[in-house]
């Protein structure tokens, strides 16, 4: 009935650094069978929170950095259990240091694909209240990577990551545990990052995530969630980059309204509520959000 089973986001960037979106591939499983789906999304992604380790501190740089992306996704339920999805990208990336419009840096561009297949080991029934499914997702670099901008612009300033990336995700949900209309659902994640042409890779990223799905009615649905992401340091050549990495737990709320049985809008937000970073001191999210409409048909 819906593109996605709880509205999560579909991407963002949940590393320190602002740099191409993370596909979220917690969304990307469906069972309706011989449906396509499709949805369009934006989302806002304002990174100007300066930590250092656990404690937020004044940005005396003044610096201001947004990350603007858009994405088309779509999937086809080759089966009742069987499901593949496509997500390609645009994004745009906005970086101010001070007040000076002269500061202002802007790139463009298309970004990475990804391709993605989930599988219901378990579907739930009116006998059974579980579901399990489980996926994998291969990241393709279609985005560009050696963008100029007074010179090579840096890996996080790029659209794309130059990199082909893996990867794999389970998750476990079941209906009316808590509350009458609600699915409470267990979601973890690994993702493996490869290298670029310039042997830059990203810090591979952990996780786990768990909340809960409400559907008053067949128009609305509101889900709450609380999310854990473990992320290693950026690599050059096989040394660690400084100041990349970490720990982060995150909230993200959301809001599902369909309009009838095949065409909807969702909306959600995610705020960091702790963070304990690598380094001495990072720029990192201060908060995230994303408009999305879906169809089925």
């Amino acid at each position: 009935m819906t593109l996605v089973v709880y509205p999560v986001f579909l991407s963002s960037q949940t590393c320190s650094c602002a740099g191409n979106p993370s596909f979220d591939p917690s969304g990307l499983s469906f069972d309706n069978e011989n449906k396509w789906n499709l949805e369009f999304s934006y989302t806002f992604h304002l990174v100007n929170d300066l930590v250092r380790k656990d404690q937020e501190i004044i940005n005396d740089v003044k610096r201001k950095r947004t990350v603007k992306s858009i994405f088309l996704k779509t999937g086809y339920s080759v089966s009742s259990r069987f499901s593949i999805s496509t997500i390609l990208s645009f994004i745009r990336q906005e970086r101010r240091i001070g007040s000076n419009d002269n500061s202002l840096n802007i790139l463009n561009g298309i970004g990475d694909s990804m391709v993605a297949f989930s599988y219901s080991a378990i579907k739930d029934s009116l006998n059974n209240p579980v579901k399990i499914s489980v996926g994998s997702g291969m990241k393709i670099p279609t985005g560009g990577s050696q963008v100029l901008l007074t010179g090579l612009a840096s890996e996080d300033m790029q659209p794309g990551t130059g990199s082909w990336d893996f990867i794999f995700w389970g998750k476990i949900s079941y209906r009316d545990m808590l509350f009458r209309n609600s699915d409470l659902y267990l979601f973890s994640s690994f993702r493996k990052n490869g290298k670029n042409s310039r042997k830059y890779s990203f810090g591979a990223e952990s996780i786990l995530s768990s909340g809960i799905l409400l559907h008053p009615n067949e128009k609305f649905s509101f889900s709450f969630e609380g999310r854990y992401i473990k992320k290693g340091s950026d690599q050059r050549f096989g040394g660690n980059i400084p100041n990349t990495g970490g720990i982060w737990m995150n909230i993200i709320t959301g809001v599902i309204y369909r309009f009838n049985d095949s065409i909807g809008f969702k909306t959600r937000i995610e705020i960091p509520v702790y963070r304990n970073l690598n380094g001495t001191e990072q720029f990192t999210t201060s908060y995230l959000l994303s408009f999305s409409i879906f169809r089925q048909f």
